[in-house]
């Protein structure tokens, strides 16, 4: 499999079926099915493998009640536990397949290429075969011109020149494309965390400021700032404390302007055309 948009109509409307049911395994399992009518066993594998790994719901949490593993799955006959080889069959499977799994699903049209554009700064959370919990900067959100690339070189074309060493940010290709919106669209995502976001607070809350408003006597860190297609979309999230609705939203706590700064950024994915 190849990471290129799957164009199967069968298989997009599973996908959709799948983000729209996030909880119920049986839309996964029935397009691990389809996968393997199309060739694609390893994916089909990956979704069924991640499938009886949940069911079994063991766990590792180092608390004073839970040391160490909780195994719900049982053993074979040498005493070894059911979901050990699963669990490393996963792993396998991921780190050979990983960008085709994240990037060759249905509905991924930003024409990712493994071998040039990809996201070394992002981790993604895989359960049940889908990526559930998106980690990435914003510049891997909103997409653009690199701006790595042009602080080296101003005015810099969209292709990077062949003498220089390929840029770690862009891969070389001068484009940041919207990674984080296209895979929310194509996975069950249900939560997103903009690693280099971080709330401000501002003695009234914990702050998002819009970008393009700030004043000269704001001393806001730019990690406090948002850009404009992020912004409107915080006024329908929960629990805002203090508001200046042109300027900024502040909540009670870093992690509940964290949630809604996830809850717009999933809303503006799947708004993204």
């Amino acid at each position: 499999m190849s990471a290129t948009l799957t164009t199967d109509e069968t298989l997009a409307s599973l996908t959709m079926d799948v983000i729209a049911n996030p909880k119920d395994d049986l839309p996964r399992l029935v397009m691990a099915d389809r996968l393997d009518e199309l060739g694609q066993t390893e994916r089909a594998e990956f979704i069924r493998v991640g499938v009886q790994i949940a069911k079994w719901g063991c766990d590792f949490k180092q608390t004073a009640e839970q040391p160490g593993w909780k195994h719900n799955c049982g053993t074979d006959e040498k005493g070894y536990w059911l979901c050990q080889p699963l669990r490393f069959r996963e792993r396998e499977l991921l780190e050979a397949h990983e960008v085709d799994f994240l990037a060759g699903a249905p509905l991924f049209s930003v024409g990712w290429q493994a071998n040039s554009t990809w996201v070394p700064e992002a981790d993604w959370t895989w359960e049940r075969g889908f990526v559930s919990r998106v980690e990435l900067p914003l510049r891997w959100w909103v997409g653009g011109e690199c701006q790595h690339c042009v602080r080296i070189i101003p005015g810099l074309p969209t292709q990077r020149p062949a003498n220089l060493n390929p840029c770690d940010v862009c891969g070389g290709t001068g484009i940041i494309p919207r990674i984080g919106p296209e895979v929310v669209k194509a996975h069950p995502v249900e939560y997103v965390r903009l690693t280099d976001r971080e709330p401000y607070w501002n003695g009234r809350g914990y702050c998002w400021y819009h970008a393009d408003r700030l004043r000269p006597s704001d001393d806001v860190p730019e990690c406090a700032t948002l850009p404009p297609d992020l912004w409107p979309l915080l006024v329908h999230t929960h629990g805002i404390k203090t508001a200046v609705a042109d300027r900024y939203f502040g909540w009670d706590g870093t992690d509940a302007a964290h949630n809604a700064l996830s809850a717009a950024a999933l809303e503006h994915a799947r708004s993204v055309k």
